[in-house]
């Protein structure tokens, strides 16, 4: 044994340590249970509040919708003896009160709730009736926007609408400056390579358009070609059906020779015929984001 005394048991020495930090940080321990506490409730605050966010927009979503899909007419008058349940879609004077209508709930929902799926989606759905107000420059930011959006991302039908929109816009654009015509072939060159059933058909398809309005047939011809041989081959699936018809009919329109002479159909059978007015209709129904043939 030293003069100093006998040495420290090390054990009792850690534990005395031990004792001694917890007391010197005994607030500190205290603030930090406080703190995950509070982040815990904050975390399910906030699922709560992003819950009741979607569930709003959503809702919203649904009224414009309504709005989209509303009668033109009178409101019919209160009757005592009318059934019970009523028309839960509004009624509107004109198109153009009905059209108006559904693009301010749609700006209403995207601007309130950007970045949830319902938002995003009114963004869309804004864009096209902006297209079809001829509201070119304001519809291609529209689609845009949507293009770039976490939603696109994560689905590629959405990304697809809005490409395709975007194409459509530039389009539109091109009636003033030809140069947008190039904006146009590179949106839907891009629809071409998503792995979405039908938009590779649909994107050459609109792609062979753009190349006609630029002049250059020949390679129109040999996109149309390729969508005609695709669409309607047998046994195929074919998401969008008018694609068979319409390339054919503009093939022909390009070249005569282009595809073997039409054969005799018999009375009552063969597949869907569409009428270029029922084929411009088509179109002008894609370019509103509604996708004939029961699509995407």
């Amino acid at each position: 044994r030293s003069a100093a005394g006998p040495a420290p048991d090390p054990v009792l020495a850690r534990a005395q340590g031990i004792g001694s930090w917890a007391t010197r940080t005994a607030g500190l321990v205290r603030a930090v249970a406080i703190v995950t506490v509070v982040g815990a409730a904050s975390a399910i605050g906030y699922g709560y509040y992003q819950q009741r966010r979607e569930q709003q927009a959503s809702a919203g979503l649904a009224e414009a919708v309504a709005n989209q899909k509303g009668r033109i007419g009178e409101a019919p008058a209160d009757d005592e003896d009318a059934p019970k349940v009523k028309d839960p879609l509004p009624v509107f004077k004109t198109a153009a009160e009905r059209r108006d209508a559904a693009l301010q709930r749609y700006r209403e929902v995207a601007k309130a709730y950007p970045g949830t799926g319902p938002g995003i989606l009114a963004r869309l759905a804004e864009a096209s009736i902006l297209l079809d107000k001829g509201e070119g420059n304001e519809a291609l930011a529209a689609y845009k926007d949507v293009r770039g959006s976490a939603l696109a991302a994560a689905d590629l039908t959405v990304r697809g609408r809005a490409l395709e929109g975007q194409g459509f816009a530039h389009e539109l654009l091109a009636k003033a400056n030809p140069a947008e015509l190039d904006g146009a072939l590179t949106s839907f060159k891009e629809l071409t390579g998503l792995d979405v059933a039908g938009f590779r058909e649909l994107g050459e398809y609109h792609q062979a358009r753009v190349y006609e309005a630029k002049g250059d047939k020949d390679k129109a011809k040999e996109l149309l070609k390729s969508v005609h041989e695709r669409v309607t081959k047998a046994g195929e699936r074919n998401v969008f059906p008018f694609l068979g018809q319409a390339s054919e009919d503009r093939l022909r329109a390009l070249d005569p020779q282009a595809l073997p002479p039409k054969a005799a159909m018999p009375r009552g059978g063969g597949p869907q015929q569409y009428s270029p007015e029922q084929l411009q209709k088509l179109l002008e129904m894609m370019k509103q984001g509604q996708p004939p043939g029961g699509g995407q």
